[in-house]
């Protein structure tokens, strides 16, 4: 057949983009955006297969697949020629991901002339010819087991594992979707397989054109994109495959009625409910999963989790629907648990079970269902540009599900309110119809069973009798009742202001100015939405003053937004949001969406702050939560203490959590009501307004705040010194050689992990040439880093490189997670630095160091896309102090000045060993099982941490690392760019 096409899709009103959908003759559909705007380009391919279909002889083969196809095609055999075209000629990336039932495969890069024609031409021999090399296969089987091991200690992927482990065994639900080597090499071996054998096989029968759907958006002309479409994927062959249905829910009368207990591996208290539920995806117009998610899951007066709370049973609820696959989902309800709420689930679940019985004997509520339908068109209506390829990514999936019309707005659509449905489905949530997973800490051991994927421990029990008794004759209880409307609903969407009447600046300026109040303002005129944003950064020298301080002010913090919310739940259902978090400075609040109400809602939250009633009952439960909190980073995987004890060593002021929970023991309510005022005076806010407000109006608003914030006492300025206080980072002294090591706490985690950093020393205006510099290294260098530590070497799934711009310290940083030694690692980063670093650099030609510019300063002036990008753009910059609003810009201009011999002086003089300027900085995580698996290179685990004749000067203790600091000096922080009255306009 010959090319169809399709222009009928309905899309935002603020987008501009135009839309094709056509189908080729072997019936790939694809959808054309063309974006003349834009100045990034994307691609992505959902393919209707996933882990469901794996064989049984092979767990996790869908998902192996998915790595090998990364690894060279017929046309394009060269293993890392997709990821470094899409590196060094586009500036962009990739990236894919294996689900229950489909697989999706995605790119971005620089919308520059014919960058993504070339990305799309070997992008779409993925599906035509790959060439399932032999070497790489065996090296990928590895990266896939790595990739396994770095979740084995996450409860996410332990909870869903153990659900499918649990389902029914006759069920492709009940399948390992990840694999690992043992089900993709050891046993298929044992068996007489070849998992290369396996791959072409699964890949010949289930990849197939005519479930295939394609998503391509550039700056061309749809004509242009459609050709290039046609030209290079219409070669895929069409199998004529028809896309699985799987009609029975895995959960049968053998799964349901049970308690599933599971140890976590953090401490965490949840009870889950799960049930059966529908498929309801094709009744997206009638969305009544939204319905009934939004009474279950309210959270003012009357709701479940608010009685929950007032009898100190949970901290927080979730609701929402699970999809498994066509033609089953499931339906959840997730509460958090206090300590209380543990010993008394029963209680909990019954007081569920007589909400659900509230809605049973209520008729659904027209006013509820148009109310969700206003928000849910209004988020559709103003849906902003985002990255292209999340966008391009979920719209590949989505053309499995909506017809061609709905595509984009398919999610949104509530146009149906049908109550003859809604009441079939609410029945559904019956006592004899779920199955509670209940996740906490145990010291038992008798009953208890280990499951094999994950190594999770779990007990299954039927539920007491007595409880299913008390459900069956439930009945409703009198304190739950209906929420009101919403006050937050928005009804006036103002875009801009009058411009005659008003300001227009490029960027922000500084509208009002005196000892206890700075304010940035900048209306917004490019995006077209009716959104807004007040940013507060309250400077107060107690807010992090101490280890205690810091746990007073993060309990306030917590003690507030539980107070909080019952009011900020609505304001959230109406599009609004706000946050409250402690820095090293002070609090910032932020407060943003919808125009309409949110000067209401932030009265209301300013309020709150001031006026606070720390009530004990409540404070006992959010000090657990905090104390969980404190206690649950030891079980954070390696690769995030490494990063996080870089930070501190380096920061010059950050507390642990350990000195935090030393802290947090015996602190009472009292003290915190006694503490938190000092936090608001004497004090000094720094704010910057941005979006569709006047001046008038902002300056008006802010004055409130100030009064509230103030209270009755007359508002103290900080002295000028400290109203303007940076964190700065700790600069290292030439030649440094230095290797923090630490123990990881949990002694079950299979991975060591390293962070090597080197710092090159302070940026300075006009030329920022050290943080040129720092990018365009990494620009050429990021990709080979990768090819090399991850793919050839195959230390870890995790490995990457990255620039380091901290607080005005311009660095550069390789970062592992691995099975192997730590000593080995560091030596093999060591080796990429010193040797294949500058094998790269050396061997780059002109041209190519022309095209790494190029690339580069396109990447660095790319438009922000919606309104938020900018605005934490502008806060990031008003934050530090820099205010280099024009910094995109003018160091693109730098960059350009570059030269090969820049780069390479640089990294002599930065990276290579012996560098006149080298200073290195390490931090090893050293993880028991993970030292027990190591046998690089002759290293045995018992080797002595504080021994090593390669990294230098090792220190193992806290102590260790404050002697040193003592000696070291303290970088400026980020300089401003200008002096601050440049940016004034005061009235």
């Amino acid at each position: 057949m010959n090319t169809t096409t399709n222009e009928d899709i309905d899309r935002p009103s603020i987008d501009d983009r135009q839309y094709r959908i056509v189908t080729l003759r072997n019936e790939l559909s694809a959808l054309l955006i063309s974006d003349a705007e834009s100045d990034r380009a994307s691609a992505a391919m959902d393919v209707r297969v996933g882990y469901l279909s794996d064989p049984e002889d092979a767990p996790g083969l869908a998902h192996f697949l998915e790595h090998l196809l990364f690894l060279g095609t017929e046309k394009y055999p060269k293993e890392n020629e997709y990821s470094q075209y899409l590196s060094d000629i586009g500036g962009g990336y990739s990236n894919a991901f294996t689900a229950a039932e489909n697989t999706n495969y995605y790119f971005e890069v620089a919308a520059d002339p014919g960058v993504l024609e070339g990305a799309l031409d070997r992008f779409a021999q993925f599906f035509v010819a790959p060439l399932f090399d032999e070497s790489c296969t065996e090296r990928e089987l590895n990266a896939v087991d790595s990739e396994h091991k770095k979740n084995v200690q996450d409860d996410d992927w332990r909870s869903q594992q153990l659900e499918q482990d649990l389902a029914s065994s006759n069920h492709p639900f009940s399948k390992f979707g990840t694999g690992n080597l043992d089900t993709l090499k050891i046993i298929p071996e044992s068996k007489g397989l070849k998992t290369r054998d396996m791959c072409i096989d699964f890949y010949r029968t289930n990849y197939s054109a005519n479930i295939m759907n394609l998503v391509v958006l550039g700056k061309e002309s749809l004509d242009q994109l459609q050709a290039w479409v046609e030209e290079k994927f219409s070669s895929i062959e069409n199998k004529h495959i028809v896309s699985k249905v799987f009609p029975d829910n895995p959960l049968g009368s053998s799964e349901l009625g049970k308690l599933i207990r599971m140890k976590p591996v953090k401490d965490q208290q949840n009870l889950t409910l799960v049930f059966p539920w529908p498929d309801t995806s094709k009744l997206y117009l009638k969305a009544p999963n939204n319905y009934i998610c939004h009474l279950i899951g309210h959270e003012s007066e009357g709701s479940i989790l608010s009685l929950l709370k007032e009898k100190g049973l949970a901290i927080s609820l979730g609701c929402y629907p699970s999809h498994g696959a066509t033609g089953f989902d499931f339906f959840k309800i997730q509460i958090t648990l206090s300590d209380k709420g543990l010993e008394s689930w029963q209680e909990v679940i019954i007081l569920v079970f007589s909400y659900i019985q509230m809605m049973k004997e209520s008729e659904p509520l027209q006013w509820i269902y148009d109310e969700c339908a206003i928000m849910s068109n209004l988020s559709f209506k103003y849906q902003e540009k985002g990255a292209p390829s999340s966008f391009c990514s979920a719209l590949a999936a989505n053309m499995h599900d909506y017809p061609d019309k709905h595509i984009i707005s398919g999610g949104y659509l509530m146009e149906d309110f049908d109550t003859t449905l809604l009441k079939t489905l609410i029945q559904k949530l019956s006592p004899d119809n779920f199955r509670a997973f209940l996740v906490a800490p145990s010291a038992e051991v008798e009953g208890w069973k280990t499951a094999p994927w994950y190594g999770t421990e779990f007990k299954v029990e039927d539920l007491p009798p007595s409880l299913l008794l008390t459900l069956s004759n439930i009945a409703m209880n009198p304190q739950f009742k209906l929420f009101k409307m919403n006050p937050f609903v928005p009804h006036s969407f103002n875009i801009v202001p009058d411009c005659h009447t008003v300001d227009v600046f490029e960027h922000p300026r500084i509208i009002k100015e005196t000892p206890t109040t700075r304010v940035w303002y900048l209306l917004e005129t490019k995006f077209k939405v009716p959104r807004a944003s007040f940013s507060l950064f309250i400077k107060s020298p107690v807010a992090y003053a101490s280890p205690r301080f810091s746990v007073l002010t993060n309990l306030y913090c917590e003690l507030l937004k539980d107070a909080m919310n019952e009011i900020s739940y609505y304001a959230e259902m109406a599009g609004l949001y706000y946050g409250l978090d402690v820095t090293v400075e002070g609090l910032i609040l932020s407060v943003g969406g919808y125009s309409d109400k949110l000067g209401l809602f932030l009265e209301e939250v300013a309020k709150k702050m001031i006026s606070l009633t720390v009530d004990p009952d409540r404070f006992v439960y959010i000090k657990e939560n905090c104390i969980r909190e404190y206690s649950n980073f030891g079980n954070e995987n390696p690769d995030s203490h490494a990063s996080y004890f870089m930070t501190w060593i380096l920061q010059e002021r950050l507390w642990t959590d350990s000195e935090k929970l030393l802290e947090i023991v015996d602190i009472t309510p009292e003290e915190v009501a006694r503490f938190y005022p000092t936090l608001f005076n004497p004090s000094h806010i720094e704010s910057f307004v941005h979006g569709t407000y006047d001046r008038a109006f902002v300056l008006d608003l802010h004055a409130k705040i100030e009064q509230i914030l103030a209270g009755p006492s007359v508002a103290r300025s900080l002295p000028v010194h400290a109203r303007f206080n940076a964190t700065r980072t700790f600069q290292l002294p030439e030649s440094t050689s230095l290797t923090y090591r630490r123990h990881l706490p949990n002694k079950e985690n299979l991975n060591n992990a390293v962070e090597v950093y080197f710092q090159f020393g302070e940026p300075s205006a006009p030329s920022w040439d050290l943080y040129c510099k720092t990018l365009l290294l990494d620009q050429i260098t990021s990709e080979p880093c990768f090819d090399t530590l991850r793919t050839k070497e195959q230390l870890g799934y995790i490995a990457w490189s990255a620039p380091r711009f901290a607080t005005g310290m311009c660095g550069f940083l390789v970062h592992v997670q691995s099975e192997k030694h730590p000593r080995h690692v560091e030596s093999r980063i060591l080796n990429f630095v010193e040797e294949r670093m500058g094998e790269v650099l050396e061997a780059l030609t002109e041209e190519e160091f022309s095209r790494h510019v190029s690339t580069l300063a396109t990447k660095l002036v790319q438009k922000q896309k919606y309104m938020m990008e900018a605005t934490e753009f502008y806060w990031e910059r008003i934050g530090n102090g820099s205010y280099f609003f024009e910094g995109p810009w003018v160091l693109a201009e730098r960059v350009r000045q570059l030269t090969r011999v820049d780069i390479m002086d640089f990294y002599q003089q930065f990276l290579k060993k012996g560098g006149a300027n080298r200073s290195k900085l390490s931090v090893q995580i050293w993880s028991a099982q993970g030292l027990k698996a190591a046998v690089d290179d002759g290293i045995v685990h018992e080797d002595l941490m504080d021994v090593d004749s390669v990294a230098g000067r090792v220190i193992t203790t806290e102590l260790g690392v404050a002697e040193v600091r003592r000696r070291w000096t303290i970088g400026g922080g980020a300089a401003s760019v200008a002096p601050i009255e440049s940016f004034f306009s005061l009235e």
